[in-house]
């Protein structure tokens, strides 16, 4: 079987488990939570692959972490979950009232399923491999998945997860990172057997399923319109409308229509494309508004609410401290101001607030192996806040000084960064966020001030604050939130505008103003969304490079690209789960965007002493920088055309590397001083790798 062959398969399987592992467990959270009817239960699948991993998620890491990770435990965690929560809903079956999420036919739920998994598959094949000539080619986006290695490494090795990229001096480390993503995807792999990448590809398709598919249905609770989920899924096809305006009207208005020298502010299927644990982080932070806006207008306690709410915090801040730790948090006072915006009556608040008081502790609880995995390493005591103050570059009009160039950055972020960055999402979402008139749905009320306190609170934190770590991911990926609230609220107007019920439009603010001009109106909306559905055509690309044929040195790299999935094989083969292996750090750089040695990252299967220096640094930034420098040089100098007996040695003896892989494009291939040293013996060659063995 071909390699694209076996891959597909594998990830087809994988993504089939993670629809039963993940789905079903939602389901019973949406009818503990009194949101499901038997009768809609089509219905129901648009949110339960949500609260699925939003729930067993972390409630499944803090289990496993607690009685050891294994294929059993996994299935374990999983019934006893499900358990607990059939359970739960027997118990208090006649103290809850049931309704829908969102009321649909068979048939309707059926097709936007189909549409979430079909949109779901834009972004996903940014992953996906494909073999020409006998060449491995991957679009550049596999670079922030060269997270496979965490992946991995907890399926082998459990939790607490150790840092499968840097062992400073030989040492092995605990990973500093977030990774309940992560965690899901390797129990896919335990699951199925699955190759790390192959449960990256099917976990990020799921997460993005998961992600539209509840959006959808939110958008449609909002509307009781089917069509809202159609209109939902076309504003995730959209793309920044700078690039297509850029290309349009010249070098002219460049500066106009272009963007700064800074890192744009992206939207779904982008973000989707690059990092889909900050998306899942996204998507929980808004299944926890929906809980929130629950909570207020209950006159009573739900206990089952704050459970599912804890559980929903903790896997927002596990797969991602930027979103659902750090932005979270500085969101939460626009949240709060919003809540007390709207007027509720004394008991509801003070409800909301013994909620919000238990829901902290069950995330906190069930948050531990990551606080934990985040706290460990160096000493804090020392350490820098990952995070400051830094305005957002947001025009190349004006520098930033004087004073005024500040101002004006303020204001060009709103007019025109981001309507340039999020298109028709941020310009119909917004008016349609602010100028919805109050109805007389508490519900929606309440959740339409959560959504402005959420949208500009977010939005904030983007222009205002930065982390320090390398890049600034905090701000590009905090603006993940206000995304996914701006395209329910832009697929909710366009909703009404494609109506032509008078009631419909007197939910709106100026209604007859919106009566007179909206075919005006609407008009504007389409043009709009066609622009930024022709800018995504633009950006995205299949990975297939039959259409634009590389030059002999790329396809002889990628040739040998595609060799590295049976030198990392054989390597396996000499080196145990837990034993340390090296490759050069520098090599297959070219492969991606940024320099990095992606075999290593998607094929290795092993711990490595030295990674690259991007990787080294990001999942162990609080370890000393010159231990790492000069632990890099090191690496080099044995992959070097005269590597140095004492550099083998201590690669032996000190980082404790058992096996060594080296490559035909390394400047050592043509050299016998590994052989001659005596330090490690040749054990397998072909004309692309050979593979040393410390005896």
């Amino acid at each position: 079987m071909s390699f694209v062959s076996d891959f597909f398969l594998h990830s087809i399987l994988a993504a089939f488990v993670a629809a039963i592992l993940f789905s079903l467990p939602g389901l019973g959270v949406l009818r503990l939570l009194g949101l499901m009817t038997r009768k809609h239960i089509f219905a129901a699948l648009l949110v339960a692959p949500a609260l699925g991993l939003c729930t067993y998620g972390p409630f499944s890491l803090a289990f496993t972490a607690l009685f050891g990770y294994s294929t059993l435990t996994i299935i374990v965690a999983w019934l006893l979950f499900q358990a607990i929560v059939l359970f739960w809903i027997r118990q208090q079956a006649n103290a809850i009232g049931f309704e829908n999420f969102c009321t649909l036919s068979h048939t309707h739920s059926l097709f936007l399923l189909i549409g979430a998994a079909l949109c779901a598959m834009i972004p996903t094949m940014n992953i996906f491999p494909a073999v020409y000539q006998d060449a491995l080619f991957v679009n550049g986006h596999i670079y922030d998945h060269a997270k496979i290695a965490i992946v991995d490494a907890i399926a082998r090795e459990g939790l607490l997860p150790i840092n499968p990229y840097y062992a400073p001096d030989g040492e092995t480390i605990p990973l500093i990172y977030y990774y309940t993503w992560q965690f899901l995807a390797s129990q896919l792999k335990l699951l199925t057997g699955a190759t790390g990448w192959q449960v990256e590809v099917a976990l990020n398709w799921f997460t993005g399923l998961a992600s539209l598919s509840f959006l959808c249905a939110l958008a449609i609770r909002m509307t009781q319109k089917a069509r809202a989920g159609v209109f939902l899924l076309l504003f995730a096809l959209t793309g920044p409308p700078g690039y297509l305006l850029s290309l349009l009207l010249g070098p002219r208005w460049a500066d106009w229509v272009g963007y700064p020298p800074v890192h744009s502010l992206e939207l779904w299927w982008i973000q989707m494309s690059w990092v889909p644990q900050h998306v899942f982080s996204a998507l929980a932070v808004v299944v926890l508004i929906f809980l929130m806006t629950r909570v207020l207008v209950s006159e009573r306690e739900r206990f089952s609410y704050a459970v599912v709410a804890g559980l929903t915090a903790a896997a927002a801040f596990g797969a991602s401290v930027w979103v659902g730790g750090i932005a979270l948090l500085f969101a939460l006072p626009f949240l709060i101001l919003m809540a007390l915006w709207i007027r509720l009556p004394k008991r509801h608040y003070f409800n909301a607030l013994k909620t919000a008081l238990l829901a902290v502790a069950i995330c906190v609880l069930f948050a531990i192996p990551l606080l934990i995995s985040q706290t460990s390493g160096p000493s804090l005591v020392n350490a820098e806040l990952p995070f400051g103050l830094g305005l957002y570059t947001a025009t190349p009009l004006f520098n930033k000084e004087p004073y005024w160039g500040y101002i004006a950055h303020i204001v060009l972020f709103w007019l025109q960064f981001l309507p340039l960055n999020l298109g028709i999402v941020f310009v119909l979402g917004s008016l349609a966020v602010l100028l919805r008139s109050s109805t007389t749905r508490l519900e929606e009320r309440t959740f339409q001030a959560l959504s402005i306190g959420s949208i500009f609170g977010f939005l904030l934190i983007v222009q205002f604050l930065q982390s320090t770590i390398a890049n600034n991911d905090l701000g590009w990926r905090a603006v993940l939130v206000p995304v996914m609230l701006l395209m329910v609220w832009s697929a909710v107007a366009l909703t009404a505008l494609s109506t032509h019920y008078f009631e419909t439009v007197s939910k709106w603010r100026a209604a007859a103003l919106l009566e007179r001009w909206r075919p005006a109106i609407l008009s504007l909306v389409m043009v709009g969304l066609t622009l930024c559905i022709l800018s995504s055509a633009n950006l995205w690309q299949l990975p297939d490079p039959s259409y634009r044929v590389p030059d002999a040195h790329t396809l002889a790299m990628r040739q040998a690209f595609l060799r590295q999935t049976e030198a990392w094989a054989k390597v396996r083969e000499y080196a145990g789960p837990t034993e340390r292996v090296q490759a050069n750090p520098d090599g297959y750089a070219a492969l991606t965007p940024w320099p990095v040695s992606i075999p290593y990252m998607l094929f290795a299967d092993r711990v490595t002493a030295y990674a690259s220096p991007e990787f080294a640094m990001a999942f162990a930034y609080r370890y000393d920088k010159e231990q790492r420098n000069e632990q890099y040089k090191l690496i080099q100098n044995i992959f070097s055309a005269k590597p140095t007996g004492d550099a083998l040695r201590r690669v032996r003896d000190t980082l404790k590397v058992k096996v060594l892989l080296v490559d035909k494009f390394d400047a050592v291939w043509h050299s016998d001083v590994i052989e001659s040293s005596g330090l490690y013996q040749l054990v397998f060659m072909e004309e692309d790798f050979k593979i040393y063995v410390a005896p």
